[in-house]
């Protein structure tokens, strides 16, 4: 039977621990046992559901070093006691926050009991619990952030990253001190939570009032990381994995902009997006005035990246280029893919476009016309793409070769 996580975890980290001790200190025994939990205690804590009883004198250590109590007797103790403990026995940090996690979840039994009790309720067919009861997932979202509070209280903030952790907080959040990313997480997570009520009380059917709370608490949130941070630091961030740079980026996917490029483009988004807000929080009119906006900037992108980088700006950001490169990345074709799909569709929709315009063609004729345009499109990309390439941009992107191969049956005549 498999077990689960959470029990193989403990398990590990139980073994990991015990092998640490024995390999540093067989000689000695570290009786853990003689305090209960109730110093430091978190307010929202569960207590254990028995106290496991003491003893005089620790049991005695099997031949092989390996005593199979040590993990009781560990656990008995008070959580700072331990943590003080295992931090003189010099056990490496990482693994040290392993165990306290492992500890402090203990500590919260009955309340997960409770939330596991009231998705248990839920009807499986009704869907995810979490979704169609917002209780459930606040439930989950609380527990989940007093057990952290209680190991931050524990151990203090997680600053002993690796290489590649370090690196991932750099691209997140530029050169910031790591007290100040703790204290943007804790903005972040409060902000997100609050945001997902919203969400999911809407049931996917986002009202007036859910956006105007949604953008207020948009609002809000830069304003508490505002005070955390210097304009500067503000700024790197935000261009970084703000909301602004996340859709710009998005849009930028085929044009690969160098840096300078990306600042500025983020600079003059950003004055559009500090005057409507995420548009995640827009109604289609506010959005629609967003997009007006954006088209002004244009002017200002051309003087700043000149006519010929200009011109490959509103090439690659254009929704046909950018769907063509998706397909193109997706298969792992060459890049030239790209170029040569987007001139293969402009040159069978201008001729289509003058066969419509054509009035001397009768409904069938024209319709004769664009079937064969169609039969050309498919001719003409089927070696660049492959059938199962064509295929799925046939469904996701190319409707227009669709639209060829079966134009719309004309008007009956009037009689």
């Amino acid at each position: 039977m498999k077990l689960p996580t959470f029990l193989l975890v403990g398990s590990l980290v139980a073994n990991a621990t015990l092998t640490f001790l024995i390999a540093n200190h067989s000689a000695r025994w570290i009786d853990f046992s003689s305090e209960n939990r109730s110093v430091n205690r978190s307010p929202t804590a569960t207590p254990l559901a028995a106290t496991r009883p003491k003893s005089d004198s620790p049991p005695p250590v099997p031949a092989d070093g390996a005593n199979p109590h040590a993990w009781t007797q560990l656990t008995t103790a008070d959580l700072a006691t331990t943590v003080a403990r295992l931090r003189a026995e010099g056990l490496p940090p990482a693994l040290l926050r392993a165990i306290v996690r492992i500890l402090v979840s203990e500590q919260f039994d009955e309340r997960r009991k409770i939330l596991i009790d009231a998705i248990k309720a839920q009807p499986w067919w009704l869907g995810e619990a979490y979704n169609f009861d917002p209780k459930i997932g606040a439930l989950r979202r609380q527990l989940s952030r007093d057990q952290n509070d209680l190991v931050t209280q524990l151990l203090g903030p997680d600053d002993d990253l690796t290489e590649t952790q370090r690196a991932v907080q750099r691209r997140s959040y530029g050169d910031i001190p790591q007290n100040k990313i703790e204290a943007l997480r804790r903005v972040d997570t409060d902000y997100n939570q609050m945001m997902n009520e919203i969400r999911t009380q809407a049931q996917g059917m986002m009202l007036a009032e859910d956006r105007e709370q949604l953008a207020l608490l948009e609002r809000e949130k830069r304003a508490d990381v505002a005070k955390l941070l210097t304009p500067a630091e503000l700024f790197e961030m935000e261009l970084r994995s703000g909301p602004s740079a996340t859709e710009l980026r998005g849009r930028l996917a085929a044009f690969d902009a160098t840096e300078e490029e990306f600042r500025t483009l983020f600079k003059l988004q950003k004055t559009v997006d500090d005057q409507f807000g995420p548009p995640q929080t827009l109604s289609v009119e506010q959005r629609t005035q967003r997009n007006q906006a954006l088209a002004k900037l244009l002017p200002q992108v051309e003087a700043a990246l000149g006519p010929a980088r200009y011109a490959e700006f509103k090439e690659t950001t254009d929704g046909n280029y950018l769907t063509a490169n998706n397909l193109v990345r997706r298969f792992d074709l060459p890049a030239t893919a790209t170029r040569e799909i987007i001139t293969i569709q402009k040159d069978i929709n201008q001729r289509a476009e003058t066969v419509r315009g054509d009035k001397a063609l009768t409904p069938e004729a024209r319709n004769a016309q664009l079937i064969t345009l169609g039969q050309e499109a498919t001719t003409r990309l089927t070696p660049i793409l492959g059938a199962d390439a064509l295929s799925a941009y046939k469904q996701g992107g190319g409707g227009w070769i669709n639209g060829l191969a079966r134009p719309p049956t004309p008007p009956p005549a009037k009689k």
